[in-house]
This record gives C-alpha cells, sequence and structure tokens, in this order.
C-alpha cells in the first residue's frame, strides 16, 4: 500500500505542475500546438541526452519504434543533430 500512497502522490505532484505550466502557457498567449510541439521535443531530447543519443534506446524508453522517433526527429527538426539542448 505504501507504494500506491507514493504513486498518488507523485501523480498528484505531475497534475499540479502541468497545471500550474498550461496556465503560464495561456496566460503568455502560448497555442496548443505549439505547446504540444515544445512538448513533444523536450520530451525526445531528453531522452536522447538519458541514452546519449543512442535511438533504439530512446525509443524504447519513450514508447516508440526507432522508425517512429527517426520520424518525430525529422518533424521536429532534430534530425542528426547531436546537440538537443533546450532553452
Amino acid at each position: 500500500m505504501e507504494e500506491s500512497k507514493s504513486s498518488d502522490g507523485k501523480k498528484h505532484s505531475l497534475k499540479s505542475r502541468t497545471e500550474t505550466l498550461v496556465r503560464e502557457m495561456l496566460e503568455r498567449g502560448i497555442y496548443l500546438d505549439e505547446a504540444r510541439r515544445e512538448f513533444e521535443k523536450s520530451f525526445v531530447c531528453v531522452a536522447l541526452d538519458m541514452t546519449k543519443h543512442n535511438q533504439c534506446k530512446a525509443a524504447k524508453i519513450l514508447g516508440l519504434h526507432r522508425n517512429t522517433l527517426q520520424s518525430k526527429m525529422r518533424l521536429l527538426g532534430l534530425n542528426n543533430n547531436k546537440n538537443h539542448g533546450h532553452k
């Protein structure tokens, strides 16, 4: 039962932080499409950083097939660039 309580706390914390971020973005006039793209780009960049840019491993932790990750990277302008840093 301890794990369940801890998991619920993490979910609540994530939800709260997400709602705060969404509120800030809306107040700044950021539209859903732009927010979604930036979130997805950050998700991919962090996964690539965590796996030292190993696309197979990054795809696995993202729950994607490697080809799908490569396609997303092209769409997000991340193809063949190991400098996936974020602002």
